[in-house]
């Protein structure tokens, strides 16, 4: 859930300006992480391995075709593991700076 959280936090940052191109596509994939975090929370929180394994998740296919779209604007390969190589980790760096400029502008 919090991998999904963060992803959504990041992608909605004003601090980010993504290109014109990809704008939609990245409220696209924005949407479906918040989606997502519902069907998690069942997950989470189930009383039972059924209720959890009946879980349904929203429909993904705008937002893998979201992905993939963003990753040919920008010119990143449609392979998203070879292409995520040496960027493990990367969300909690973009985190930790994303605090830093909140603390900053908060002026603590």
């Amino acid at each position: 859930m919090t991998l999904f959280q963060t992803q959504a936090e990041l992608l909605e940052d004003d601090y980010f300006l993504w290109p014109e191109a990809i704008a939609a596509h990245i409220s696209t994939l924005r949407d479906s992480d918040v989606a997502s975090l519902g069907t998690l929370s069942i997950m989470v929180n189930a009383p039972d391995y059924q209720t959890a394994y009946y879980a349904t998740w929203p429909d993904m296919t705008m937002p893998q075709a979201a992905a993939q779209e963003i990753r040919f604007q920008l010119g990143i390969g449609a392979d998203t593991q070879a292409t995520c190589v040496g960027y493990e980790g990367g969300h909690e760096v973009l985190m930790a700076e994303r605090s830093e400029r909140q603390d900053a502008l908060s002026g603590d």
